[in-house]
């Protein structure tokens, strides 16, 4: 039951992009990115806190991404193309790594936490 609630509350879609290595011009693997597929979301901005840097304020940004539990993501891919399903509209192009996948304290969870951090 509280897995087809959940399914519901998955309003986004979110492109998977999975990086191979490749040599770039000077002979260096750098990582080229694919998108690996499109999984169903749900995309939620966490908390916003401004850091003192030295050069001056920054606005640093936490998001978390919530999908279904066995969806083929992974912390090394990229999360990009964040889509609206009820009017088709972008959210967020990013994209964002994946920091971490929080652990959930259940022996059968129905999804997936991940913390995403935009990519400069």
């Amino acid at each position: 039951m509280a897995g087809s609630v959940f399914k519901k509350n998955l309003i986004h879609t979110a492109t998977v992009q999975r990086a191979t290595l490749a040599q770039d011009s000077v002979g260096e693997l750098i990582p080229t990115w694919a998108d690996n597929g499109t999984i169903d979301c749900r995309f939620v901005a966490k908390s916003e806190r401004i850091a003192d840097e030295a050069v001056g304020l920054q606005m640093l940004e936490s998001y978390l991404l919530l999908c279904n539990n066995g969806e083929d993501v992974f912390v090394d891919d990229r999360i990009a193309n964040i889509i609206l399903k009820s009017t088709g509209g972008t959210v967020d192009p990013g994209p964002f790594t994946i920091e971490a996948e929080l652990s959930r304290n259940s022996t059968k969870p129905h999804h997936i936490s991940l913390t995403l951090e935009r990519v400069e």
